[in-house]
This record gives C-alpha cells, structure tokens and sequence, in this order.
C-alpha cells in the first residue's frame, strides 16, 4: 500500500473500515486512500484444508482411520470476516463432524466396498 493508495491483487477484495463500520467492499485494482479507515484484504481463491488422520468408529463398532480434504473459498468477504474470529476453524470442524457422519453410519464391508467421496462442487 502506498501513501496515497489501497492496491488490491488480483483474486482478492479489501473491506474499508471507518469508525468501526464496514464503509465498502473494494474489488481488485488501485483505490484512493480514505484516511482514517482501516483495510481488511480477504482471499476469494480456492484453498484446500487438509484433515488429520482419525479413528472413527463404524456402524458395526469397528474403527477406520480416515482423512479428507475440504477445497473451499469465500463467498462472501463481509461474512467470513465479521461473523466468526477463527472461520477455518469452523470449516475444520464442519468437515470433521461431517466425515464422522457419514463414516458413523457405514458398516465396515460398505466402507471397503466403494470409496467415500462427497463432494458439494465449486462455490
């Protein structure tokens, strides 16, 4: 950021703060410097959160190691800004109740017999 200048890259956004409220949601390029306000960049490119190993038990009681990986990316800069302090921590949890889930409901020999794929597609 220069003197007289907010320079937003490619792929990102900036929200401008004045006074503790959201003032606009800049786009990338080059904006005029708003003195006073305060500039949060958010990245809108997709990123992948990979999932520690973990024993979940089956259906049937037996335990299955199992990872996964999340691809995702913001939709809504304001949103993942304002409504939670740590939102990757809140994806890590989602996808890890959610494989639990589907692994929790799934016998041992259904888990052997196809892959477990899930996938809610690009956002």
């Amino acid at each position: 950021m220069s003197l007289f200048t907010v320079t937003v890259p490619a792929r990102q956004c900036a929200l401008r703060y004045r006074h503790g409220r959201l003032d606009v949601v800049l786009g990338s390029g080059r904006h005029p410097r708003v003195w006073g306000a305060r500039h949060v960049m958010v990245d809108l490119r997709d990123q992948l959160l990979a999932l520690a190993p973990q024993e979940i038990p089956t259906a049937d009681g037996v335990a299955v190691k199992a990872s996964a990986v999340v691809r995702w990316s913001v939709a809504d800069a304001v949103a993942f800004v304002e409504r939670a302090a740590d939102p990757v921590g809140h994806t890590y949890l989602a996808a890890q109740v959610a494989l639990r889930e589907v692994l929790g409901g799934l016998t041992v020999d259904e888990v052997v017999q196809r892959p477990c794929r899930a996938s809610s597609g690009p956002t």
